[in-house]
């Protein structure tokens, strides 16, 4: 356990070295008067004076529009707080929705007839095929077509001031992260269908649905962990249009408009989206191993 815990924090430490680096690259070769040149004790002294800002985050300020037309400089906590909450809640609610949406299609598909299963693979292709900006450009003009034939609007299609998009943007985020995970299913599903407990378990006369629901997705489940970080990246750069296309004002605003911001607030911002994600998915990796142990050798 313990040298689980150093080998974590030993990556952990790493990841904030190299970004430190990386924020503070321009430094080593561009100098003030913006010539191209080499210039390591200037580099070293960016990651010095990044370092002391760091220790010192509340002290960390940056400037936005007043209603004066003029701009106003607020401190980068708690102002960040709020876009970061607001962020995550469409992040995380759209991964949980993909899983759900993704098991869900997967249990009917094989439960299904040869008929319903060609539909299911047509439209998931046809999905696959959209570019992902698309399907939220055209679910907007729908909920607007929708306004105007019925006067009403079921969702936020923008966040405007205090009235912020939540239902359609973990749509729009979780369409494309569904495909995957559906894909994937299928795939571990059909592995799984071949292995000898599954026989032993239809030779006790189980049904199809229960081995599904309750014996294969509970190993498949254990591949798809190991796939899942890259689907929260994907979801994480998809983030990034998202919050564009619905005028979201969240965290990712933060590392867009790296011209309002200094290199110390866009590492604060970037270490507040590395930490969680990373801890989340080490805890879910020890409880993974710990599941897949007790799962070994069991016998239907």
């Amino acid at each position: 356990m313990l040298r689980k815990l150093w080998k974590s924090s030993i990556q952990l430490l790493t990841v904030f070295i190299m970004l430190l680096i990386l924020l503070n690259i321009p430094a080593l070769f561009i100098n003030e008067s913006r010539n191209i040149s080499f210039q390591p004790i200037k580099f070293i002294q960016a990651i010095t004076n990044m370092g002391k800002q760091i220790f010192s985050v509340h002290s960390l300020t940056f400037q936005i529009p007043a209603s004066t037309g003029n701009m106003k400089t607020v401190s980068l906590f708690p102002t960040v707080l709020e876009p970061y909450v607001y962020s995550f809640t469409i992040l995380f609610a759209a991964l949980f929705l993909s899983l759900f949406v993704a098991a869900s299609i997967a249990y009917l598909y094989f439960l299904s007839s040869k008929r319903i299963k060609n539909m299911i693979e047509r439209t998931v292709f046809v999905l696959e095929a959209i570019p992902d900006v698309m399907i939220m450009i055209c679910l907007q003009m729908f909920f607007m077509w929708y306004f105007r034939q019925t006067g009403e609007l079921p969702v936020h299609i923008m966040t405007f001031n205090e009235n912020r998009a939540y239902i359609l943007p973990i749509i729009c985020l979780s369409i494309l992260p569904t495909i995957q995970m559906f894909r994937m299913m299928i795939l571990y599903i059909e592995e799984e269908r071949i292995k000898p407990y599954v026989e032993v378990a239809y030779g006790k006369g189980l049904s199809s649905s229960y081995i599904i629901r309750i014996h294969l997705f509970k190993n498949i489940f254990i591949h798809l962990f190991h796939h899942s970080k890259m689907i929260f990246v994907f979801l994480l750069s998809n983030l990034f249009v998202l919050e564009s296309v619905f005028h979201m004002s969240g965290i990712i605003q933060f590392l867009i408009f790296t011209n309002h911001f200094s290199t110390s607030i866009t590492f604060i911002v970037l270490i507040m989206i590395v930490m969680p994600v990373y801890l989340l998915f080490q805890i879910c990796s020890y409880f993974m191993k710990r599941w897949q142990t007790q799962m070994n050798g069991e016998i239907i």
